[in-house]
């Protein structure tokens, strides 16, 4: 269970889908984005390595069938984690299927919750995230190029003309405030001095954080693309 709930906290996106703690109000994690660094995937390597030695030395014969029966499955998990550490930068962050350019939008339009002002304002601060989440992608694309991994370059093209789609028509065309705004409106509780304000603070984030933040991946995918 320790394990289980470290793994989400380190994870508010997986939180956000899950929803196990807004029935407590707790709902802190609905203003943050995963972490897509390098540093992070390496630290969830050897948390998975401490979890492990800690999990072995439990005595088997001290548990009860169930309680066996779920160390083995912890076990195998956490293996799997620690057996593939060596591969880690062996997949492509950026893909035409669930790179960040996918995940990223869809997760905001079809997971965060908006369900009260809090929600939105939730989602204004989750988007003002957006740029450090893409350039952690990038570094570790970089990284991961640097080792000799690269996509094919028709991947490359295809998440290239997705980036292109979400930067047309600038922040008043932005599927990210258009979802917002729609949403909004369903809000009873809100009134529509409200709405106006908090459309505008997205609008806000997706001028000022989310565009450039597409600007920066568009100029990164020609340098992936030659390589």
């Amino acid at each position: 269970t320790r394990v289980f709930l470290e793994l989400l906290l380190r994870h508010p996106m997986l939180l956000s889908q899950l929803r196990v703690l807004e029935p407590y109000g707790i709902r802190s994690h609905n203003r943050k984005l995963d972490d897509f660094s390098v540093a992070f995937m390496q630290q969830e390597s050897e948390a998975a390595r401490s979890h492990l030695r800690t999990l072995r030395s439990y005595a088997p014969e001290s548990q009860t069938a169930d309680q066996r029966f779920s160390t083995e499955v912890l076990d195998w998990f956490l293996q799997n984690v620690v057996d593939g550490a060596p591969f880690q930068f062996h997949d492509y962050p950026l893909n035409q299927l669930d790179g960040v350019q996918v995940t990223l939008p869809d997760f905001m339009l079809n997971v965060h919750p908006l369900y009260d002002a809090r929600d939105a304002e939730d989602y204004v601060a989750r988007l003002a995230h957006f740029g450090v989440a893409i350039d952690q992608v990038i570094d570790s694309v970089r990284e991961r190029a640097a080792r000799g991994v690269v996509p094919p370059r028709f991947v490359v093209e295809r998440v290239r003309g997705q980036v292109e789609t979400l930067r047309k028509g600038g922040a008043d065309e932005n599927v990210l405030l258009r979802s917002f705004a729609k949403r909004i409106g369903a809000i009873e509780r809100l009134s529509p001095e409200a709405r106006d304000q908090l459309t505008q603070a997205v609008r806000t984030q997706v001028e000022s954080v989310v565009l450039p933040a597409w600007q920066r991946l568009a100029e990164y995918l020609p340098e992936l693309q030659a390589q």
